[in-house]
């Protein structure tokens, strides 16, 4: 598993959190727009 406390890839979990983010705002206005 990743963990926060390696410094080996902060690119790549920077990468995975800001893409989880865009997918979560992504579903709320799906959400949003189909209630």
């Amino acid at each position: 598993m990743l963990s926060l406390d390696q410094p080996n890839l902060p690119m790549l979990t920077l990468l995975l959190l800001v893409l989880l983010l865009v997918l979560l705002i992504l579903l709320v206005l799906l959400l949003y727009k189909y209630i």
